[in-house]
Order: structure tokens, then C-alpha cells, then sequence
């Protein structure tokens, strides 16, 4: 990770995350912030008063100065990388695969080093230790170094997720911690053959168990601990190793503030999953004058309670996607496989695949009279304020890659309109949890989070 130094002219510029100069944020966390150094390491910069007062009379000399630290002596302002706790480079959530892994092995790094040996200080936990516990700690592809070197929040979050988790039981010493490894993938491939032996389509592997790393206890044998006979008896299985902490999934968000850190254990077996009710779909907006049938490229379910299912293709004749909106529900998103299946399953309707949705409204754009009647029929029964000359109206003016979309979100709110009031509370009752990964399906899991 190629890292840029904190230079004179970058002191007095703002924190792009706090809006403060950066000068400001040195000063907030001497002598308790891992502080990212151009060479890779970290250090903690001592409160002294010469440190603040180098801090103090930098804004008259505006020249490269002088810091002690805690532990590594000496260091010039200069050695101080533009990472991300001065608002530059290298690590908010959503930072691509490559940083999730990278900080989901840090997480295993730190897990191993802290249960070896307890109740350690943040700044007693240094490159050396986490090189002499990664012998516990299994990181797939990603190297040690490449780990460590992501910024000083999220060795802040790893110290405190994993104190939490050892605080509360979860994670000790007879644990080894995997993250995209073959015990790990182990895992998921006995999920996938459980599945298969329902004869039920794959959950994908963060809907049944979210884990991002796996905490495994010395001497378990993954193939003999779970079962692939069924997914109920995978999931009890999991269940009671999860309770016996032989195996425990655990789900990883980024802690930036201590005090707000949760850990909760999450779709425990015999649980009574949510259920949600079914009051609309709307095609259309209704809250804009201006509004037509064509103008809005999805369509919006809306579901009792506020939260609301946004339906729409993201992709150029891609295939349809369900996102979860609203805070009655865990958000999330399901894709076209699972509107399939939701709707043969609890709709009693066959969705057709995307290919065919593709076929129609190209059909449409050609002019086809018997599929622009039957796309109509559809939309006018899910809005029966549709009159067909506003629709043929409107639809004369729309290209390809809008009558896809709205073609293939009215198709799948025609099958919702016309079901029962019990077929329809099952169908968005089965998307909203599958999207949440809170399907009855789904198995036992820890998540740190704040």
C-alpha cells in the first residue's frame, strides 16, 4: 500500500471526513491513536507538552517538525502518512473486495493475538505479535503485510470487535479464525449440498450465514460437526456448535466509536422470523403531479409498517432487483432468482426469465400489437387509472432499455396484484427476509456492529 507523506502544506488543509484541520486531528489523538506512518508501521504519539506545543507553533513556522512517540522514540511530522484518519487514503466501509479482505483478516489477526494472550493494551499489540499469532489466524490470499497496513481506524475497530467477542464468550484461545479459507469455504460447501438435497434452490452464502470470518475450536472436524442431510439438520447442527462455541460465524461492520459497539447473536434456531404485510405497488409516483406510467423506470411495493421494496433493473436489460428500504426491515437486496422463486413458491405465478422479458420488449419496440396489449393489460390491472391512450401515448416515446424495465417490474406486480391477501403477505415476507439474510432457512450467527 503506497502511502503519501504528511508534508507542511498538508498540516493546515481540512479533514475531508471532519471538516477540521488536520493539524486539529493530530492534536485530538495524541497518545491514544494508532497513527499510520509512510513505511507501513503505526505508531501512538505521545500527550506530552513538547508534542502540543510543536503542534502549537506550527502554524507561524509551517516547517517539518519534531514528535515523540510512545513506544519508537523519535519521528519526524514528515514520517506521518495521509491515511485515512487525516481524511486521505485507505479505508471507510464499502472500500471495495480487496479492503474488505484485507480488513476481515486484520480482524482474525487481532482475534488470535488477543486470546493468546489476554486483556492487552490497544498499543501493546504490535506487528510482531500479530506475525507470531497468524499461525491461528488464516487469511486465504491476503498477505499479513497488506492487512496490516490498512489505517489506524480499522486496527481501532479490530482491537475493539475483537475485546468485545472475547469479553462476551464468543472467541478463546482454543480458537483458530479463518476467513476465505478451506474450513471456511467447507462450510458454505455443505450448506450448498444441504440445499441440493432439499431440492431447493442454493441460498446464497451470506443469506444463510452472513460470517465474514469463522472462529473454529481446535480438534473440530467440520465434515463430522454438520450435517448436509438437510438444511434443518445443518442448521441445528450449527446451532448447537455454535452454542458449545466450536464453530462460531461472525459478521463484521466497522467500529469507529467504542461506546456504540453491539454484539448480538443473530437467527438463533426455533426463532419466529418477522413477517411482513403487503398494502400496495405502485408504478408510478404518486406524490408527483407531473407523474406518468413511463416516467418512473421500476416501481415501488409498499409494505405495512413504512418500509418500502425498490424494484428495478440496475443494469442495461439486466435482470430485476428487489432492495429493502425503510427501518421496519434489516435492508439488503434479493435478486431475479429469488423473484422466481418467491413468486412460483408463494405467488403461485410463473415469472418468466429475463431472456424472455428481453424478447417482449424488444417485441414492443417493434411494434408488436399483441405484446404492447398484453404489457397494457398487465399495467392497467396493478394502476387501473391507466387509460390506454395515455399508456400508447407515452410508451411511443421510450427506448429498449426503459420498456424492459418497466415491462419486467409490472410482469411481477401483476402476479403480486392478482394473488390472495395470504399469497402476497408470504411473498414479501419470504424477499424482505431473504434480503435481510433472516430467512428461516438462514443459520445462527454473532455480528459485531455499531
Amino acid at each position: 500500500m503506497a502511502l503519501v507523506k504528511m508534508a507542511p502544506g498538508e498540516w493546515l488543509k481540512p479533514n475531508s471526513k471532519t471538516g477540521e484541520v488536520r493539524l486539529v486531528t493530530l492534536n485530538k489523538n495524541l497518545g491514544k491513536t494508532k497513527i499510520p506512518l509512510v513505511n507501513g508501521r503505526d505508531v501512538i504519539i505521545a500527550d506530552t507538552p513538547e508534542n502540543r506545543f510543536q503542534i502549537e507553533v506550527f502554524p507561524e513556522l509551517k516547517k517539518t517538525f519534531a514528535l515523540r512517540t510512545k513506544l519508537n522514540g523519535m519521528i519526524k511530522s514528515s514520517d506521518i502518512a495521509k491515511s485515512a484518519i487525516f481524511g486521505g487514503g485507505g479505508g471507510g466501509m464499502g472500500g471495495g473486495t480487496v479492503q474488505t479482505a484485507q480488513a476481515e483478516s486484520l480482524q482474525c489477526l487481532y482475534c488470535a493475538a488477543m486470546t493468546t494472550k489476554r486483556n492487552l493494551e490497544f498499543e501493546e499489540i504490535t506487528y510482531k505479535l500479530l506475525r507470531d499469532s497468524s499461525r491461528r489466524a488464516f487469511l486465504g490470499k491476503t498477505k499479513l503485510d497488506d492487512a496490516y497496513n490498512l489505517d489506524a481506524e480499522w486496527h481501532m475497530s479490530a482491537y475493539w470487535s475483537a475485546k468485545a467477542l472475547i469479553d462476551k464468550g464468543f472467541i478463546n484461545k482454543r480458537h483458530s479464525f479463518h476467513r476465505d479459507d478451506p474450513q471456511m469455504n467447507k462450510i458454505y460447501n455443505i450448506k450448498k449440498r444441504a440445499f441440493a438435497n432439499n431440492n431447493m434452490p442454493n441460498l446464497n452464502n451470506d443469506k444463510w450465514n452472513p460470517g465474514d470470518i469463522w472462529a473454529i475450536e481446535s480438534g473440530v472436524n467440520i465434515d463430522k460437526s454438520l450435517t448436509d442431510e438437510s438444511v434443518k439438520s445443518l442448521n441445528i447442527d450449527l446451532q448447537k456448535a455454535f452454542d458449545a462455541r466450536k464453530i462460531v460465524g461472525i459478521s463484521l461492520k466497522k467500529v469507529v466509536q467504542q461506546n456504540q459497539l453491539r454484539l448480538s447473536v443473530l437467527n438463533s434456531q426455533g426463532r419466529v422470523i418477522d413477517t411482513y404485510r403487503f398494502e400496495k405497488a405502485s408504478l408510478m409516483a404518486d406524490n408527483i403531479s407531473t407523474a406518468t406510467f413511463f416516467r418512473g423506470k421500476g416501481g415501488l411495493i409498499h409494505v405495512r409498517g413504512g418500509t418500502r421494496i425498490d424494484v428495478r433493473t440496475p443494469t442495461f436489460l439486466g435482470p430485476l432487483n428487489f432492495e429493502i428500504l425503510g427501518a421496519t426491515a434489516r435492508g439488503g437486496r434479493a435478486g431475479f432468482e429469488q423473484i422466481i422463486h418467491g413468486a412460483k413458491e408463494y405467488l403461485k405465478y410463473t415469472m418468466p426469465n429475463n431472456i424472455t422479458l428481453k424478447r417482449q420488449a424488444q417485441a414492443i419496440v417493434d411494434k408488436d400489437a399483441r405484446e404492447i396489449q398484453n404489457f397494457y393489460k398487465m399495467a392497467s390491472k396493478v394502476l387501473p387509472s391507466l387509460t390506454s391512450a395515455d399508456f400508447n401515448t407515452d410508451l411511443a416515446k421510450q427506448e429498449l432499455k426503459g420498456i424492459h424495465t418497466k415491462l419486467a417490474t409490472t410482469t411481477i406486480f401483476f402476479g403480486l396484484v392478482k394473488a390472495t391477501r395470504k399469497q402476497q403477505d408470504a411473498f414479501i415476507t419470504y424477499m424482505v427476509n431473504y434480503a435481510g439474510s433472516t430467512l428461516q432457512e438462514s443459520s445462527v450467527y454473532a455480528k459485531v456492529y455499531q
